[in-house]
């Protein structure tokens, strides 16, 4: 396919507001991060606290709590259809803070060895997603 036939995307910005909506419905994102320079993506269940930070829970020796601790992490979050292809995708980006100390509700439920992770958001965006256009031939 040729530049010029590429079909243009027209993904609609949400703004913060909506964004936080969203991600609140939701309960399964992914957090992305950094191993040794490199990118590493790992899904994961969360909650959204009052404040819009994330919220999850991981193992207190994994690597994920000795990557992001003190880190500036993204988390992203989205649905999409498989009928039409339409939904949304937020990102969040914000600074990871690692405490053995239980998150107030509305953190996901905490096991034993667990420790709990709050992503404070600094910047979100977010896209709506148009249903797909069938293609003709």
């Amino acid at each position: 396919m040729k530049p010029d036939q590429i079909p243009p995307t027209d993904h609609t910005p949400l703004d913060e507001k909506q964004c936080l909506h969203l991600l609140a419905r939701a309960s399964v994102g992914r957090v992305v991060y950094t191993v040794g320079a490199l990118p590493a993506v790992l899904p994961t269940r969360y909650r959204l606290g009052d404040d819009g930070s994330v919220l999850l829970r991981a193992a207190a020796g994994s690597e994920l709590v000795r990557a992001v601790s003190g880190a500036v992490v993204a988390f992203e979050a989205g649905e999409v259809s498989a009928a039409d292809g339409s939904g949304w995708s937020v990102t969040v980006l914000g600074l990871a803070d690692v405490t053995e100390e239980p998150l107030r509700h509305p953190a996901p439920s905490r096991h034993p060895g667990q420790v709990s992770i709050r992503i404070r958001p600094e910047l979100v965006t977010g896209r709506l997603l148009p249903a797909a256009q069938t293609c003709r031939t």
